[in-house]
């Protein structure tokens, strides 16, 4: 949509002053519980917190990192750098992948090969893996 209407695919970080932090966390307790549609469901899984104040922080911090590498990997000005340079930022974004993905809190992180027999996580929380 931002592409049909002429305008970039993401937001700006130097154009936005709006520190990502909730004063309110009430809803990150809040109980999910899995919608199916039909009026039968052959789901065990009862729900659990929603954690959706820490989500959308995570996904927030996310797209800041995704902000960067459209800027500086798929912007034009990439081809007048330096391979070394262009090796640095590359380093660089990897790093800040590495450093968002241990910084998350713990029931943020999923691993299917060590949670094979717990019920999967909410979607929104996949969204994150």
């Amino acid at each position: 949509m931002s592409l049909y209407q002429g305008r970039p695919v993401s937001l700006q970080e130097a154009d936005t002053s709006v520190p990502i932090s909730f004063l309110d966390k009430f809803e990150e307790n809040e109980h999910w519980t899995p919608f199916a549609y039909g009026s039968e469901s052959h789901n065990d899984n009862v729900g659990g917190p929603a954690y959706s104040v820490s989500t959308f922080t995570a996904l927030c911090d996310l797209s800041v990192i995704m902000n960067r590498i459209l800027n500086n990997i798929y912007a034009e000005r990439t081809f007048d750098r330096s391979s070394s340079d262009l090796s640095q930022m590359l380093d660089d974004l990897h790093s800040k992948m590495e450093t968002w993905k241990r910084s998350l809190a713990p029931h943020l992180q999923f691993d299917p090969l060590k949670q094979s027999s717990a019920p999967p996580p909410p979607p929104h929380l996949l969204s994150l893996a």
